[in-house]
């Protein structure tokens, strides 16, 4: 496996990461998944992986929801979340989530260190061996805290730099409002599972990149439906 840089062009692949968490606060909610899709030059995927965190503190914050669900009792915008997208039932199944990919790219493991071997492995296995700029949507307000704090060792496979999908849509609602709507026409809503935003973020990046006519995307041809 060839480096994750060039000297003269930077990285030949880069680490799209998302993860889906219990709330919005780095210091007292948990990551329960995360997600990383590597991609080439040319935004096409080469490889992905998913990381379930089933660690106790998890589980007992799934069956938690589960129970007030149960009661019905009030529930958080996370909680309600991740009823819907089945997070909190494969939090309660671990193994057949891990069992339900033949292909091994989905792991389920019980705690944070695990999930930072495993993907720092990851990235290893496909060329990245130097730090990479971080990429995904609010990767650098939301993801990069919880990392930071909770897999500090996974933080630091990721330089200082972001290339962050929900900038770029922002940068053409500022710069070019036709622009931005097209875009936004052809993202689909966020699913909040890791694997599915990541590649909703590689369809934003590749929209934009096809719009605006940078690198192998040639200009005016309008955006592509991401994949999702």
């Amino acid at each position: 496996m060839t480096d994750g840089y060039t000297a003269s062009s930077g990285p030949k692949r880069l680490a799209v990461l998302d993860i889906e968490t219990t709330g919005l606060a780095p210091g007292s909610d948990l990551i329960l998944e995360v997600g990383m899709v590597i991609v080439d030059s040319k935004l096409d995927e080469i490889a992905h992986h998913c990381v379930l965190i089933a660690s106790p503190r998890n589980v007992a914050w799934a069956k938690q929801t589960f129970a007030q669900w149960d009661r019905p009792a009030p529930l958080t915008v996370a909680q309600r979340m991740h009823l819907n997208n089945w997070l909190i039932s494969d939090l309660h199944q671990p193994l057949s989530f891990a069992q339900g990919h033949a292909d091994g790219t989905h792991t389920a493991v019980t705690g944070y260190q695990q999930a930072t071997e495993l993907l720092c492995a990851f990235l290893d296995e496909q060329g990245i061996i130097e730090p990479v700029p971080l990429v995904g949507s609010s990767v650098r307000s939301l993801d990069g805290p919880f990392l930071e704090l909770h897999m500090p060792k996974l933080f630091s496979r990721f330089t200082h730099r972001t290339i962050d999908a929900s900038a770029l849509t922002e940068l053409a609602r500022f710069m070019d409002p036709r622009g931005y709507e097209d875009l936004s026409a052809a993202t689909p809503d966020s699913g909040h599972r890791t694997i599915e935003d990541c590649r909703r973020s590689i369809g934003i990046i590749r929209a934009f990149a096809r719009r605006y006519g940078i690198g192998s995307f040639s200009a005016g041809t309008g955006p592509t439906t991401p994949t999702s």
